[in-house]
């Protein structure tokens, strides 16, 4: 059996599939013919609708503006993120456990280096720099700083701050309450194993 990429022609004597043959050069029957014109229709179909939509989204889009970001002639290096203070409250938060932790862990069954210290605050950093300066204002006017404000805060951000080794002294910076009370029931139900 040969394996070609080109639509199988049936020899002379073919059959229609009821066992009946076919003369040689005749149509196939209209169900096959039709199903074989309707995925060439459907595809050119799919196509025009892909040109359309591509030329209205290039070549109509208005500029879009999300939620106002930097008023006209305001100074853009002053347009820091005042209205919305929970993104630096949680960042602190993590930080104040981080650190806390480390100062609580005697004796640890593995150290955190510099190099875990240096990753995790970096990390807190660029979040705190997506979320609060003024890249969150220019987001909302660029698309391209838009799209970088997503790259540090779900990519770079989060890796730097993985990288840091947050579990062990985070959970080690927890309140005492908290841990017994929260975590230890947590983590002894089997989904959360």
């Amino acid at each position: 059996m040969q394996f070609s990429l080109l639509p199988h022609r049936s020899p002379d004597n073919a059959s229609d599939g009821k066992g009946r043959k076919r003369r040689a050069g005749a149509a196939p029957p209209s169900g096959k013919f039709g199903a074989r014109m309707g995925g060439r229709l459907k595809g050119w179909l799919l196509a025009g609708l892909g040109a359309v939509v591509l030329w209205q989204l290039l070549g109509n889009a208005p500029a879009a503006y999300a939620h106002g970001g930097v008023d006209p002639g305001d100074n853009i290096w002053l347009a820091w993120n005042t209205g919305n203070p929970l993104p630096s409250l949680f960042l602190f938060a993590a930080a104040y456990l981080y650190v806390n932790g480390l100062s609580k862990w005697e004796r640890p069954s593995h150290p955190i280096t510099v190099w875990h210290k240096i990753s995790f605050f970096s990390g807190l950093l660029a979040l705190f720099l997506a979320l609060q300066s003024p890249i969150d204002p220019l987001a909302e006017h660029y698309f391209f700083v838009h799209q970088i404000q997503h790259l540090i805060i779900r990519m770079v951000g989060p890796l730097l701050v993985l990288l840091g080794a947050p579990l062990t002294p985070m959970l080690r910076g927890l309140p005492l309450w908290l841990l017994q009370g929260g975590v230890r029931s947590l983590v002894r139900q089997n989904w959360a194993r």
